[in-house]
């Protein structure tokens, strides 16, 4: 037995978890639901039973209890990187109906913690997927932090509304206070300031915002990774210019605008978009 639980109870567990990833597969998820329940019943001990009830929450949009199974899981192994990426997910988008931005900045941290290990583990495609999804929560964080401003305001201007129409006012008198109201309102909660196009800081090769750009001998800006990836693979030239690459070195100036933009600017196509999601292609085990 370890911890109680008899190697009987340990197989018959295994047996129905087989069982909800047959029903995961077809799509029959409030099932697969069932049996992984009565799978952590039967062995609570077991991080892979609430990693898998978690993913079908997660398909199923239900994040708070994603977010519950995800934190069990990773309790149970600290270690259990797909574990630690649902929770991460699980707090950023169960963090969007939130009335504060704590659970995404978690979601953000915890995913800045699964960068790392994937570097270290040398896995190149998750810490890549990783990067991106990182750039994805900072756009939902800055939007955010501007639905939690409109929404103050609002508040605050039906609130004056409400007050002013038990003072009984005269109607250019009541107009007056309702625009110095607004112009105060637009001064303690101003617009983001948006810019129509970031493509200065996009890499000429990944058509995507760089994180650690260097400029070479021609002049030209480019992503570190994608610059090298190129050099090795192509030949030492520039891929816009095609003349030769004898050098290159740190961007500051650019990677000091993406410093900026990354925390106080919101694109038009940002604004446009209630929230992006992120995308991890994680399966049961």
């Amino acid at each position: 037995e370890y911890m109680g639980i008899s190697k009987m109870e340990k197989v018959s567990a295994m047996a129905l978890k087989n069982k909800g990833n047959e029903c995961f597969h077809m799509k029959e998820y409030d099932r697969a639901i069932e049996f992984y329940t009565r799978a952590i019943e039967m062995d609570p001990t077991n991080s892979t039973f609430f990693l898998n009830r978690g993913l079908v929450y997660k398909n199923k949009n239900l994040w708070n209890n994603a977010v519950k199974d995800a934190e069990k899981a990773v309790q149970l192994d600290k270690s259990y990187f797909k574990a630690q990426l649902l929770l991460a997910q699980g707090l950023i988008e169960a963090g969007k109906q939130d009335v504060s931005t704590k659970r995404i900045k978690s979601g953000i941290a915890k995913l800045s913690e699964c960068l790392e290990l994937a570097k270290e583990n040398k896995d190149i495609a998750s810490a890549d997927l990783i990067e991106s999804n990182i750039r994805t929560s900072q756009k939902i964080l800055k939007l955010k932090k501007r639905s939690i401003k409109d929404e103050k305001k609002e508040n605050m201007m039906c609130y004056l509304d409400d007050l002013l129409s038990t003072q009984h006012l005269p109607g250019p008198k009541e107009d007056e206070i309702k625009k110095k109201a607004k112009k105060l309102m637009d001064y303690n909660f101003p617009k983001p300031v948006t810019i129509d196009s970031l493509e200065f800081l996009n890499c000429r090769i990944m058509l995507q915002l760089m994180s650690d750009p260097v400029i070479d001998n021609e002049g030209l800006t480019y992503e570190r990774a994608a610059l090298t990836t190129h050099l090795e693979k192509n030949g030492n030239f520039d891929p816009t210019t095609r003349n030769p690459v004898l050098y290159y070195y740190p961007n500051r100036s650019i990677k000091k605008a993406i410093a900026t933009t990354n925390t106080g600017y919101i694109t038009e196509e940002d604004a446009a978009t209630d929230y992006h999601t992120l995308h991890f292609s994680q399966f049961i085990q």
